[in-house]
């Protein structure tokens, strides 16, 4: 599935629900759900920042990641009318990192 110079591929791995991602030639591998809402990750909007970081952005509720470390890079953006009443649910928890795994090929 190629959308915006990406192409992303669930892929079921044991337990495992995972996305295979490429970007601009780089291979990335992270859990399917984001870690706010659990909601799928296969559409969100992968971007380098102005730093250089290759981020995913969750569809539903804005939140962004690194997809080389799984860090939080906004924790649910209260960006528009339906990410204020998200971002309002997760205000007073802890932004939870997503899981990212190395791509060997």
């Amino acid at each position: 599935m190629r959308r915006c110079g990406k192409s992303s591929k669930a892929v079921l791995l044991g337990t495992l629900n995972l996305i295979l991602y490429e970007f601009e030639d780089q291979l990335y591998c992270s859990e399917a759900n984001s870690t706010a809402y659990k909601y799928p990750l296969i559409d969100g909007e992968i971007k380098r920042t102005e730093d250089g970081v290759v981020s995913i952005e969750t569809p539903l509720d804005g939140t962004t990641y690194d997809l080389t470390t799984g860090a939080v890079l906004e924790w649910c953006p209260k960006n528009n009318l339906l990410r204020n009443f998200l971002g309002g649910l997760k205000e007073k928890e802890k932004p939870v990192p997503l899981r990212v795994y190395p791509v060997v090929i």
